[in-house]
């Protein structure tokens, strides 16, 4: 199976300025860096997966998938902050987040026989966790002075907490060897933990996805 997809973040309770700034970092190790990196809006994506599905003679059917997921996530720059004395200062940019992620996915269903095509409406669950490193890139202008401000960085997926367990509910229309699917994916469990002013918050994954599959036998 391989497709595409809308992907982002919803981070509950999340109030401005806190979820839209990016801090200025005095600290060359560190850099600059988003106060929550967890985009609302949505990136491109790619996912590839291979499972097994099992049929019975009423149709019910039961099986697992693994997949890797390449997800993005947007999100709008609205301040900037720091570094030291200098408070929130308005800004206009945009800023993005790569990670990739390793699924895997078990499911119930059932299978609907429409002449010699199928469709499989299947509900399950996803376990997923970050794989590599996370890429983050972004930049605003601070309104009062044109100042433009950068981040372009890499970090260890497990400083961000990747960890989420996801609601999974797809969908497969095959003809033959060959069909497609489309499916919708909601975190609800644990998610992202972003910390503003020492209250955590955290961040749940939404994705729809679409794509084509094979089937070997």
């Amino acid at each position: 199976m391989a497709g595409g997809g809308l992907f982002h973040y919803n981070t509950k309770k999340a109030t401005e300025p806190y979820f839209s700034t990016i801090n200025l970092s005095s600290l060359s190790s560190t850099g600059n860096y988003a106060n929550n990196p967890y985009g609302n809006k949505n990136g491109q994506t790619f996912q590839l997966s291979f499972q097994l599905k099992k049929v019975t003679r009423r149709k019910l059917l039961w099986g697992a998938l693994i997949e890797y997921e390449s997800v993005e996530s947007k999100k709008k720059i609205n301040w900037v902050f720091g570094p030291s004395s200098y408070n929130f200062r308005e800004a206009t940019g945009n800023y993005s987040m790569k990670n990739k992620l390793l699924v895997i996915s078990p499911y119930i269903g059932y299978r609907f026989q429409i002449s010699k095509s199928y469709l499989d409406i299947t509900g399950g669950i996803d376990i997923t966790d970050g794989i590599s490193a996370v890429h983050e890139q972004g930049s605003a202008t601070i309104i009062t002075t044109d100042d433009i401000i950068e981040v372009n960085k890499d970090s260890k997926a497990k400083n961000y907490g990747f960890f989420e367990t996801r609601a999974r509910f797809q969908g497969d229309f095959g003809y033959k060897k060959w069909g497609l699917y489309f499916g919708y994916s909601c975190g609800f469990y644990e998610g992202k933990l972003a910390t503003f002013g020492g209250t955590p918050l955290y961040s749940f994954s939404r994705y729809f996805r679409g794509g084509i599959f094979y089937r070997l036998k």
